[in-house]
């Protein structure tokens, strides 16, 4: 198990996680340049999905700010 009992990664989780984004996003990126077939057009569905977790995450912090929320909720801000 790479997690605490509280939910915090340990260093190795975190390290392979960072490797593991490092390498799919910017294929993930390449591979939407050669289906979509441009570089503005491969950019936007990165863009709105970056702006919806951005999004989301600004949303769960407003509303812990004025009620409880679930502690799995808080470890995700």
């Amino acid at each position: 198990m790479d997690q605490l009992a509280s939910g915090i990664p340990r260093p190795r989780t975190e390290k392979d996680l960072l490797m593991m984004e490092s390498i799919a996003v910017p294929l993930s990126f390449l591979m939407l340049v050669a289906v979509l077939g441009g570089l503005l057009a491969a950019a936007l569905p990165v863009f709105v999905s970056e702006l919806a977790i951005f999004g989301s995450m600004a949303a769960l912090r407003a509303i812990t700010s004025c009620t409880d929320v679930s502690i799995f909720r808080r470890c995700a801000t």
